[in-house]
């Protein structure tokens, strides 16, 4: 039972922070100036292009500072910092939401 609920929370915990970081998509791309345009067509190609950067900004990075690091530091290190980043990141976003 140890096992399943200390699985079941980090699954959880991965869910949040994956899901929460997409709901956020549309405020981001606002503020980054990708949230709009003239036609749809325009809206839809700032919107691709803006999720783009975000990836190449954040997804990206992430991964490689893991597949270097992931030996020496160790997996579940790198989990608990990106989740207190992401944590940080969070509260940031949450306090000074207007």
């Amino acid at each position: 039972m140890k096992i399943l609920l200390g699985t079941s929370i980090t699954w959880f915990a991965l869910d949040v922070a994956f899901y929460g970081i997409n709901l956020n998509n549309p405020t981001i791309l606002d503020a980054i100036g990708f949230g709009s345009g003239n036609s749809d067509y325009d809206k839809l190609f700032n919107a691709a292009l803006g999720n783009f950067v975000i990836a190449l900004l954040g997804t990206v990075p992430g991964y490689w500072f893991t597949v270097a690091f992931v030996d020496s530091w160790g997996r579940k290190r790198i989990q608990l910092m990106g989740f207190i980043i992401l944590t940080a990141l969070f509260l940031v976003l949450g306090i000074w939401f207007n």
